[in-house]
């Protein structure tokens, strides 16, 4: 969405307070042509997480917010997030470090409910390990498969490096048979790999329990 005048206040204040705002300082020239497409393709208008505010400094409104932020070169590229500058890229390192910054405001699978069609939905953002682990119990989808299915998905998805997903189908994979050694095993390297030493420490306890038995 261009910034105008009249959206200014829209886009930068209140938008911001929902969701992270990338306002774009540019002008119509050639140094400019590259990132404004890059932008363009990997910020769409329709997603729920980030928006794309498009500031010509030609414009009267844009020239003026940019000189209030201390921009003295374009391609410029500034987060806000809850009314105020959260980042901020300039020139080529718009293109380069474009993916890495979207990412640090999208929300992670943490925090986003899984829904059987396959559509997801932010629940919020985690800020505390409580709220980190209350996220999980969002994911319904999860509870009608299997042992077999929740413990093959949760070893592919850490060996992914996708944790979040692999804690939630071994946390069900555990549900049904809670004297499963590889599932043990494998949420032992996930809560030592969050950081969460007492939970690993529950499941290597539980680890020698299953051993004694057997």
């Amino acid at each position: 969405m261009r910034l105008t005048e009249q959206n200014v206040k829209e886009l930068i204040i209140e938008t911001s307070m929902k969701k992270a705002v990338f306002v774009y300082f540019y002008m119509d020239a050639p140094e400019c042509e590259a990132t404004t497409v890059a932008l363009k393709n990997a910020i769409s208008d329709d997603n729920e997480f980030i928006a794309l505010a498009e500031a010509n400094v030609q414009d009267k409104v844009s020239q003026a917010i940019a000189m209030q932020l201390g921009l003295q070169s374009v391609p410029a590229l500034i987060v806000m997030q809850q009314g105020r500058p959260a980042a901020a890229l300039q020139g080529d390192e718009i293109v380069s470090k474009l993916d890495e910054t979207i990412k640090e405001y999208m929300p992670s699978l943490a925090e986003l409910l899984l829904k059987e069609d396959g559509s997801v939905q932010m629940i919020r953002r985690a800020e505390t390990p409580k709220d980190y682990f209350a996220t999980f119990d969002c994911f319904d989808i999860f509870d009608k498969m299997n042992f077999e299915a929740n413990n093959y998905i949760g070893c592919i998805c850490f060996d992914k490096n996708q944790i979040e997903l692999a804690l939630k189908s071994l946390k069900r994979a555990l549900k049904a048979d809670k004297n499963n050694i590889k599932c043990n095993e494998k949420l032992v390297e996930v809560y030592d790999e969050l950081g969460f030493d007492e939970l690993a420490d529950k499941h290597r306890a539980m680890l020698k329990k299953i051993r004694a038995k057997k």
